[in-house]
């Protein structure tokens, strides 16, 4: 059977329908808001990108002025960034035309579909002639480049000089954006286009997708040995040019099943966690990897009936999204992963996706995530940041058009029906405490799992806290490009620095090795060891004791939440030598030492810090190193012994919104390899026990 474009995603009968969706309160508001982004955005340039240099490009230097170097990291940015931008507004605009009838979308559309397919080969191959002979080159610079999405495709010799000179292309990311965008666009497009720019956009289609299905088949394209973020999106991206050439191109059908078999044999069964996690610290590649699959798994299941987006692991990804949706509107721990693969706005980013889990499985829950009561309305501008570093201004991503497609008004949302709403996900070992569903409830993270890959943040045991509709300790990151070793590791977590270092990073060369290694297996360098929820009290013990290398033989973060406001942490640190610990606590807020309580501030709630152990210990707060606008800044909470010590215990108080109750008080009594708190809160008297040696944490009193 052959199908007539378009008909990935709908066919040309069902145009109608879809517009009728726009008399509905919801689709009526996506559809008004991407109106007017699509007016905003009409004089957006289609640039061509410049070539990237073919090296790795990395200083890993403290105190130089970036992580990269500065040629490296902007034009690697330009491509970067354009292949987002032809990826999104290709469809976008196709789909603005068959919704709207404007003709300005319609020649928007044209434009941003076929001048990157008038481009030449080399600015789709995007990385520049290598300067070097490929001697020069070492694994772990080579490593480097695929990881980026290119690779050394072939060899060119010159016998007369002896030299061989390396041919490197992009083979990933940069290619398989911009194919995601131009089949969807191509699909929608197809009636309003002319024979000759029909057969321009296939004839790129087909040429891009067949050198990379050969490269792929000769394992070097895709990232096939992996299983992480390029792999989901490349795979999919491939995946979904294959359907849109389905019936037109013979070889597309061998890229569909290549993509196909990929993700049954391979990706889903070893990346997604058992609650539904991806195995990288960034919500910005999880999004760009389960939408991009979505994305295939909804048109294969147009061309072949196989339906991959209701497999069980897939399925599982609701669960996941539901559960780290924080209550201020972010996702797990807000983590960003480079200064332009950023945090903010990726809850938003994911509201098509729960709209299509909503409206597959008539999933209230989902339903309940798109339209959750902490976010701006259907259709807002506010989702994912286009990557530009220094280089461009802020500007987001925007998705509106795939919320109007995938949104059923007729699903009413609902909260999950978990007596309690607390979770661990067991795969990725983050600890989720939470009062509820609601923008201003309590919500605490806690990260003990396994290593996460090249992106790891290097910051087990780390938290983050949020109460009454703030952050309140929360990463130092933000777009940095600069002082990696703070912003990107450990000091700019909420964890333990010993002798003012972080956690031991894994060599660039065993990164993915000892991913693989230890994902899904109990080989991990940080643990849950106990993870106890009830209605009122909920007890959680993280150790990140092989995180340090040789420098700790023991760090158990253990946490008590009294609900529905006060948290009481007890770190139990050992080391081979006498050592000096920081405990951090960082935020954005305003932040006040007095004694031994720290205030944090922000305009909706307020945090009091109480440290109890050790004695003697005091509060410092200092500047960070120049961020990206060369600010260092006062934001650097640092709770600090005395002196230095072989074995450490840290006991500290969390009180949310200090202000609006009667004073607290707290004291520890240590009782060989247990601590009770002894606390008065809200008139109450109570205890609770930390027994270390059985892992227990128990209330002892009500």
């Amino acid at each position: 059977m052959s199908l007539t474009h378009p008909f990935i995603f709908f066919s040309s009968d069902e145009i109608n329908a879809l517009r009728r969706k726009a008399s509905g309160p919801i689709c009526g508001t996506i559809l008004k808001n991407t109106e007017r982004v699509a007016d905003a955005r009409l004089s957006w340039e289609v640039y061509t990108p410049a070539l990237v240099p073919p090296f790795a490009g990395y200083r890993l230097k403290a105190g130089q002025a970036m992580n990269y170097d500065e040629d490296y990291a902007a034009k690697y940015v330009q491509q970067y960034r354009m292949s987002m931008l032809v990826r999104n507004l290709s469809e976008f605009y196709a789909f603005c035309y068959l919704m709207l009838g404007e003709e300005t979308y319609k020649e928007a559309a044209r434009r941003w579909i076929l001048t990157p397919c008038r481009w030449d080969k080399r600015t789709w191959a995007a990385y520049e002639e290598s300067k070097l002979p490929i001697e020069d080159y070492t694994p772990a610079e080579l490593r480097s480049i695929e990881k980026s999405g290119g690779a050394c495709v072939g060899v060119v010799v010159d016998p007369e000089k002896d030299y061989k000179k390396p041919i490197f292309e992009d083979t990933g990311i940069f290619t398989t954006f911009k194919l995601r965008g131009l089949a969807v666009a191509y699909d929608w497009m197809y009636p309003h286009l002319t024979d000759e720019e029909r057969e321009t956009v296939r004839g790129m289609l087909a040429y891009q997708g067949d050198r990379l299905y050969h490269h792929a088949l000769n394992q070097n394209a895709l990232l096939m040995n992996s299983i992480l973020n390029h792999t989901w999106l490349d795979t999919a991206g491939l995946g979904l040019a294959g359907v849109a050439l389905y019936f037109e191109h013979p070889p597309a059908r061998e890229w569909v099943k290549l993509c196909r078999d990929r993700f049954v044999g391979v990706l889903l069964p070893r990346t997604v966690g058992v609650d539904g996690e991806f195995p990288e610290p960034g919500p910005y590649v999880w999004e760009y990897s389960y939408t991009a699959a979505a994305l295939f798994f909804e048109g294969l299941r147009r061309v072949t009936g196989e339906d991959l987006f209701a497999s069980p692991a897939f399925r599982r990804v609701s669960h996941l999204l539901t559960h780290v949706l924080s209550p201020a509107g972010g996702l797990a721990f807000d983590d960003d992963m480079t200064g332009f693969d950023r945090a903010d706005g990726m809850a938003y980013a994911f509201r098509p996706l729960m709209f299509r889990f909503a409206s597959r499985f008539q999933d209230p829950q989902a339903q309940r995530y798109a339209l959750y009561e902490g976010f701006d309305p259907p259709g807002a501008e506010k989702g994912k940041l286009y990557p530009g570093g220094k280089w461009y201004p802020e500007a987001r991503e925007y998705n509106g058009h795939w919320e109007y497609i995938w949104c059923d008004e007729s699903i009413p949302p609902q909260d999950p029906p978990d007596p309690v709403p607390s979770t661990l996900l067991r795969d990725a070992g983050w600890a989720i405490l939470r009062t509820g569903w609601r923008p201003r409830d309590t919500y605490l993270a806690l990260r003990g799992g396994t290593y996460l890959g090249p992106h790891d943040r290097m910051d087990q045991n780390k938290v983050v806290l949020q109460s009454g509709g703030e952050k309140l300790l929360e990463p130092l990151y933000g777009a940095n490009y600069m002082h990696f070793e703070y912003f990107k590791y450990t000091p700019g977590s909420n964890t333990i620095l010993v002798d003012g270092e972080g956690q031991t990073e894994i060599p660039k060369e065993a990164q993915h090795a000892t991913f693989m290694n230890q994902y899904k297996t109990e080989n991990t360098n940080g643990k849950i060891l106990l993870f106890e929820p009830s209605p009122d009290f909920d007890a959680v013990i993280g150790d990140a004791s092989g995180a340090y290398g040789d420098r700790l033989t023991r760090f158990w973060r253990c946490i008590a939440f009294l609900k529905p406001d006060c948290f009481l942490i007890l770190d139990d640190l050992a080391a081979p030598r006498p050592s000096a610990f920081d405990w951090l606590a960082h935020s954005y807020g305003d932040i006040s030492i007095r004694g031994d309580d720290v205030i944090i501030r922000k305009p909706k709630a307020s945090l009091l810090i109480r440290a109890v152990l050790p004695g003697g210990a005091s509060w410092h707060l200092d500047r960070t190193p120049p961020d990206t606008n060369n600010e260092r800044l006062l934001k650097h909470l640092a709770l600090r012994p005395s002196r230095k010590t072989s074995s450490v215990r840290f006991l500290t108080g969390l009180f949310v919104s200090p202000a609006d109750r009667e004073p607290v008080s707290l004291r520890a009594e240590e009782k060989g390899h247990s601590v009770i708190a002894h606390l008065t809160l809200r008139g109450q008297t109570l205890a609770v026990k930390f027994d270390l040696a059985a892992k227990k944490i128990q209330l002892l009193q009500n």
